[in-house]
């Protein structure tokens, strides 16, 4: 877990001192953190382990996994003029699980 920790701390680090050094020249740099996500590898550990898929969305303040479109759809919202006054932000789309 430290590596990835310190990786994912990397990533937002970066993301925030990039949103700080071009923010004038009119770049808006934002993090997404995505929880445990329907992706074919979740899908396939949910098939063989669905014990540790069940424990973690016990665990989830939604109760379930995300969807990709659930992802996608917030990335989208990142690029459009609606989130025009956001830099330097970490989305977590994570059911909740950092809540």
């Amino acid at each position: 877990m430290s590596t990835y920790a310190a990786t994912k701390h990397a990533v937002i680090g970066l993301s925030r001192s990039a949103a700080h050094d071009y923010g004038r020249s009119g770049l808006r740099i934002n993090a997404i953190a995505p929880g445990l996500v329907d992706t074919e590898a979740v899908l396939a550990w949910k098939q063989g382990a669905p014990e540790g898929t069940q424990a973690y969305e016990a665990m989830t303040p939604l109760g379930r996994t995300g969807r990709p479109i659930e992802v996608a759809e917030a990335a989208a919202w990142l690029l459009s003029d609606r989130a025009g006054y956001l830099t330097g932000a970490v989305l977590a789309i994570d059911g909740g699980m950092t809540a």
